[in-house]
């Protein structure tokens, strides 16, 4: 299993090398929902916070769920705040 600090940005690269980056936004709480969303080969998934009930919890769960797959964890927080801008990035999003 992949620590979720040691993934390449594939977004990143992607861009670089001149090509296309696919990803979803997750506007669900659920993490079967996420790693079902995981496996369709994306580069990246936005958990969105801001349009979502998702908790921090929640938030957890899904990370643990899509940690399987090669996607690029991304947290869309709900507020302009230091505290929602730190778990995020504690968790494992990149961004």
């Amino acid at each position: 299993m992949k620590n979720l600090y040691d993934y390449e940005n594939k977004i990143k690269t992607k861009i670089k090398n001149g090509e296309i980056s696919i990803g979803v936004f997750l506007l669900s709480g659920s993490s079967f929902i996420a790693e079902a969303m995981a496996n369709l080969e994306i580069d990246w998934m936005v958990i969105d916070l801001e349009a979502s009930h998702a908790s921090k919890e929640d938030v957890l769960h899904i990370l643990q769920a899509i940690n399987a797959y090669d996607v690029i964890p991304i947290i869309r927080v709900s507020e302009h705040n230091k505290h929602f801008v730190e778990f995020g990035l504690a968790y494992g999003a990149k961004g």
